[in-house]
């Protein structure tokens, strides 16, 4: 399935009470400093990479399986170092938590489609995924062979932690292809 993402829809995350993102071949998001810029992106990818945790494959009869919980260390692009934490006002708790919307078109068919991931606190330290919508565009976004993302280019937000490093300890890792792990745009 080809998809066109139309729209973004970002509830109780970070400082987001609730924004909706109309999406065109080239959207730029334009504000002054701390407008949520970055919380928008970073909640439009954090989505996805919820998504892709939780995509345990296609079942026999083509339907997608996702797993209901997934433990934050699963989850490859985390904003911050725990992902509760991203509830807007305060922690995620296992009645409230932010939810993240995707909505678009299905090309081959010309279906709209949409499908709304919410994430809160779950079990045993894990997070709960409860998925609504469409399967097949949330199986689309999740698929690991063709991976999906949003752009972010640029400096997105504040990174985890920072430290210091010597010039040389700089050089000897820039020298060994971690650049990214070091330097920021």
């Amino acid at each position: 399935m080809r998809i066109r993402l139309d729209q973004i829809v970002v509830s109780q995350f970070k400082r987001i009470e609730s924004l909706t993102i109309e999406l065109k071949p080239v959207t730029a998001l334009v504000g002054g400093n701390t407008s949520g810029k970055s919380s928008a992106l970073q909640a439009a990818q954090l989505g996805v990479s919820i998504l892709q945790a939780a995509f345990r494959g296609i079942r026999g009869n083509g339907n997608p399986d996702f797993a209901g919980t997934v433990s934050n260390d699963a989850v490859l692009f985390r904003p911050t170092e725990q992902l509760l934490d991203l509830r807007r006002g305060d922690r995620a708790t296992q009645n409230l938590g932010y939810s993240i919307s995707y909505r678009g078109v299905d090309l081959d068919t010309n279906t709209d489609k949409e499908m709304t991931i919410e994430v809160r606190r779950g079990k045993n330290a894990n997070i709960a995924i409860t998925r609504t919508g469409d399967d097949d565009l949330a199986a689309v976004l999740a698929n690991g062979d063709r991976p999906f993302s949003i752009l972010t280019p640029g400096i997105s937000g504040i990174p985890m932690r920072e430290e210091w490093r010597t010039k040389g300890a700089m050089d000897a890792a820039v020298m060994h292809g971690d650049a990214n792990l070091y330097l920021r745009t």
